[in-house]
């Protein structure tokens, strides 16, 4: 918990007022001492790990600053301490300290900063922010604080933290995963690279948006991988050991490209140069479980949602490993759980639904599908319904859904693997094989779960399937 207000204690560098006394003379050295958990919250630990990780970030950009590392002050974690001794043995002029709760989704924060020479508390200040808001909690911070002590920075300085925010703002709307998410998190990355056109991660940014444009249906592929794959090139052109942008790439090379080798060399590189990034491992499983190489992918799932206990993303995810790695049980749990928390998640619903459609439950799924379009109005959750009905013998309303998508095709972007899918449940196979060659022809995402995904299982023995699998290099 050492590091959630590290931002607050960024500042005190620039607490020095420039006065004549010697006592007013700039901060340049502190340390941030665990904060104390008033609501014992097992995810307290991981909340301010996550804005730790980003405000060191921030700290990063004022050099004048000596900050005592988080594996340092770690070890005050737990104890009962005297702030002015820690000062004395890690050699700093001042420290943070504070306190965190939380109250149903809301964090509140108390940070106080102490300066050690004077025996003084300089500023203190209490936040409450969404947990799914916990990316902001760093720029707030560090923004009020800026504020009200007037700080004054230089130039160079004030471009960076500025741009650095902006960063962060995308990434917050990045991970809400929603079409105005997406759209907005774009805005903020632009907003970010305009201040520092030399910002990779910015980049990375924005190759990671029009990745999940493409996968949420928004953009077609044609349309969003091409600016996906400049973006992340131009952030490997900057820095070539920034993990999150060798993710983006290895995203792009598998699910655009249908290049295997440079997609796991990709992926291991991202891995290598920061195991703690998620999506990474998320990603990475997703290629893992599409080559068949299903224990491997599970332990990337799990290792995802370790990295992310808060996030519905990685926890859903693993239900979706679970379903294509044939553990259906494994995957009906795993959306359950998610679902008793929160009831709106509609990838939980997906592949909750896919799930009891594996099992014959084509009562249950049907109910899980129209749920999941009641709450996303996604083409890609109308034809999972169309595939239940289809399955469960309901010909008419598959024949509706097809209809339906067929009109939706103007106004959003249709996946024909999806609409193959239907096909494939309806026992036409000819139609099935004729809008998944249309797949192939615009690249569809989906069409690399083609040789695990169950809904085709019935197209195996046909030869036209082997064919597909070669085109898109899903064979050795």
């Amino acid at each position: 918990m050492a590091g959630v207000i590290i931002a607050v204690a960024a500042v005190a560098y620039f607490v020095g007022r420039r006065e004549s006394s010697a006592s007013a003379s700039a901060i340049q050295s502190i340390a941030v001492l665990p904060f104390i958990d008033d609501s014992s919250d097992v995810d307290a630990e991981y909340i301010n790990d996550k804005i730790a990780e980003s405000l060191i970030n921030s700290l990063s950009k004022l050099p004048q600053l000596r900050v005592v590392p988080r594996s340092v002050v770690a070890s005050y974690k737990g104890k009962d301490i005297d702030p002015r001794k820690v000062g004395q043995e890690l050699n700093v002029r001042a420290v943070v300290t504070g306190r965190m709760s939380r109250r149903g989704d809301i964090i509140s924060i108390q940070a106080d900063l102490i300066d050690l020479q004077n025996v003084a508390q300089l500023w203190g200040q209490t936040y409450d922010h969404k947990v799914s808001d916990v990316l902001l909690v760093q720029d707030d911070i560090s923004r009020d604080i800026f504020e009200n002590l007037r700080l004054k920075l230089n130039v160079e300085e004030k471009k960076q933290l500025e741009a650095y925010r902006f960063y962060l703002k995308g990434r917050n709307a990045w991970n809400k995963r929603t079409d105005d998410g997406l759209k907005q998190a774009i805005e903020f990355f632009q907003q970010a690279i305009n201040i520092d056109p030399n910002y990779a991660q910015a980049y990375a940014g924005l190759a990671d948006c029009y990745n999940m444009l493409v996968v949420y249906g928004i953009t077609q592929p044609k349309d969003g991988f091409p600016k996906a794959k400049e973006a992340a090139t131009k952030a490997l052109e900057i820095d070539e050991k920034l993990a999150e942008a060798h993710a983006s790439m290895a995203f792009i090379k598998f699910r655009w490209d249908w290049d295997r080798v440079e997609t796991e060399q990709e992926f291991q590189e991202a891995i290598k140069l920061k195991p703690t990034y998620a999506p990474a491992h998320q990603w990475y499983s997703s290629f893992l479980v599409g080559v068949e190489r299903f224990d491997e992918a599970i332990a990337e799932a799990k290792r995802t949602a370790e990295l992310e206990p808060l996030s519905f993303v990685a926890s859903s995810h693993l239900g979706w490993i679970y379903y294509l790695s044939g553990q259906t049980d494994k995957s009906i749990d795993q959306c359950r759980k998610i679902l008793e928390i929160d009831p709106t998640s509609f990838p939980a619903r997906r592949y909750l639904g896919l799930a009891y459609e594996q099992k014959g439950m084509y009562t249950e799924a049907i109910n899980e599908f129209q749920t999941g379009v009641k709450l996303s109005g996604s083409p890609l959750m109308l034809a999972l319904l169309g595939h239940a009905y289809a399955a469960s013998g309901k010909k008419a309303e598959a024949q509706q859904v097809l209809s339906d998508l067929e009109q939706l095709q103007s106004q959003r972007y249709v996946s024909p693997y999806t609409v193959a899918a239907i096909y494939a449940g309806l026992g036409n196979q000819d139609e099935a094989f004729k809008w998944l060659e249309k797949a192939v022809d615009e690249r569809d995402i989906w069409l690399m779960n083609l040789k695990v995904d169950p809904v085709f299982a019935k197209l195996h023995s046909n030869r036209r399937f082997g064919d597909l699998l070669a085109q898109v290099r899903l064979r050795p």
